[in-house]
């Protein structure tokens, strides 16, 4: 899940993973540039993972988020 909607300065990824295993999370603005990239490791149960959006524009955004053989992708506002 993402919280909070819309963000202004830093937006809370919740994942839950079933085993500890790498994440790579990376934030797109509409024209397909990678704006932010996060590389972290998830332990067992639920993790957090804070992206800093202070130092992008207003607009919508993407994230995707791969872990495993698994991709989520999903769009946020940034006010």
């Amino acid at each position: 899940s993402l919280q909070p909607v819309p963000v202004k300065d830093n937006l809370i990824v919740e994942l839950k993973s079933d085993k500890s295993e790498n994440v790579s999370i990376q934030v797109f603005d509409l024209s397909g540039k990678v704006v932010q990239e996060i590389n972290e490791k998830l332990a067992t149960g639920t993790n957090q993972i804070n992206v800093n959006t202070s130092t992008m524009t207003s607009g919508a955004y993407l994230i995707s988020i791969r872990k495993s053989n698994e991709v989520l992708a999903q769009k946020f506002i940034k006010e």
